[in-house]
């Protein structure tokens, strides 16, 4: 009997324990005290995964619930810069493209052991549509930074040089402190959610089949974007897209790998001869270009920092 009496315990215990964190599930609506901020969605997952939904930006993660609150950890990218390059024949200098640049965090780049320069002006209002830099020389060395000795320090200090190799042509993606986002807290305490930064929730909401779906298919995308190791682009760095289920898409940049020979040497998607009455593909899209990750190693000291910055955007 005292055998049946604790399994019975053990199996209540269990069920308890799967119904806290079943009501966990749901969405939650936090609102922000900036009367010009939007509301952020939070939705939380039976199988132990969030995401927040806020205008067009997406942070995904993992939670734990916990005696005193919930944990939540982010799935986030290690480092603010992801740099990727490749050796491009037709230049005889150096060419790199800036992505996901944010004014309000600083950011610092240097070609040279000698000067590193601000990307933009302290007191800049505004940047050029494209932030592509040409140096008519080869460069010998990249360091980026989001921080030097002055300022509030960032959460995510980053100070390192990249191992650049015979590579001429460069993408810089910059990731700012608004998606590198650190573990934090919260609790649901009478149906609503707090966390750290923010207010507390309306109260919580099943999440629809249609919700869950949509916002995993962002979390995916979004998650393969943050682990990618290379990058195909077109001349013009926009990023493309293989899929042999899609048909050709102009406008999102999905191409079909079926219509590309690869040339191994080069690493060099060049579009296959047409067919007769095949619709002609825009130009940018016969050459597609492969970019691999660079590695890094974090460094001790920077060059002095140069008066000029990098671009000088006249606002209007």
């Amino acid at each position: 009997m005292k055998k049946i009496a604790l399994l019975t315990l053990f199996f209540l215990f269990t069920v308890q324990c799967i119904l806290a964190q079943k009501s966990l599930v749901g969405s939650y609506q936090i609102s922000s005290t900036n009367p010009y901020d939007v509301v952020s969605h939070w939705l939380l997952f039976d199988n132990g995964e969030f995401a927040v939904v806020r205008a067009s930006m997406v942070v995904s993660g993992t939670y734990e619930e916990k005696d005193d609150g919930i944990d939540f950890t982010p799935s986030v990218p290690k480092e603010p810069f992801h740099v990727f390059g490749r050796y491009n024949k037709d230049i005889s200098g150096t060419r790199i493209m800036l992505k996901g640049v944010d004014l309000r965090e600083p950011i610092y780049l240097a070609t040279s052991n000698d000067q590193i320069y601000s990307v933009f002006k302290k007191d800049a209002r505004c940047l050029p549509s494209s932030l592509r830099k040409i140096y008519d020389e080869s460069i010998s060395t990249l360091i980026l930074a989001n921080y030097l000795s002055d300022g509030e320090e960032p959460v995510n200090k980053f100070n390192s040089e990249y191992e650049i190799g015979n590579y001429n042509d460069f993408i810089i993606i910059y990731f700012n402190s608004q998606t590198i986002l650190p573990p934090f807290r919260g609790k649901i305490s009478k149906n609503k959610l707090r966390v750290e930064y923010g207010l507390s929730s309306y109260d919580n909401l099943i999440v629809s089949e249609s919700d869950e779906f949509n916002v995993s298919m962002s979390v995916e995308k979004q998650q393969k974007y943050f682990k990618q190791d290379s990058l195909i682009c077109d001349n013009e760095y926009n990023f493309v897209t293989f899929s042999p289920d899609l048909h050709t898409n102009t406008i999102q940049r999905i191409v079909n790998d079926e219509d590309y020979d690869f040339n191994t040497d080069e690493e060099v998607f060049t579009m296959k001869s047409l067919e007769n009455g095949e619709e002609k593909m825009p130009a940018d899209f016969e050459k597609l270009f492969v970019y691999k990750m660079l590695q890094y190693k974090t460094t001790a000291t920077t060059p002095v920092l140069a008066k000029k910055s990098l671009f000088d955007a006249k606002c209007r």
